[in-house]
């Protein structure tokens, strides 16, 4: 689905939702220095608040963030969603929800 007008978060723009998952979504998104074809990976829903799955989250975040090497995605952020994030989304983006932006691969 791709979004009217995209949706702020962080340094980013998310354009389209690509796919889900079962803890989340993931966003096709652009950074506003120019970076193109970033992915959002966004924990969604009530899992967003949950500490289980945001503890998960950053688990995965910080194994991945360690990992250099050619045919491995580079992360390039991580954050949560802001309050007014939350509010300018329309609904699309529960507030406190973690993210992580990371190289998109075209498949």
């Amino acid at each position: 689905m791709v979004e009217k007008q995209p949706l702020r978060l962080g340094a980013f723009s998310l354009h389209a939702l690509v796919g889900l998952g079962g803890m989340g979504e993931v966003w096709r998104a652009t950074h506003r220095d120019g970076i193109d074809s970033v992915a959002i990976k966004l924990l969604s829903g009530d899992r967003g608040n949950d500490e289980r799955f945001a503890e998960s989250f950053r688990r995965e975040v910080r194994a991945v963030s360690k990992l250099l090497h050619s045919t491995i995605i580079n992360v390039i952020d991580y954050g949560h969603v802001s309050e007014q994030e939350a509010a300018n989304s329309n609904g699309r983006l529960a507030e406190g929800s973690q993210w992580l932006a990371m190289e998109y691969a075209d498949s």
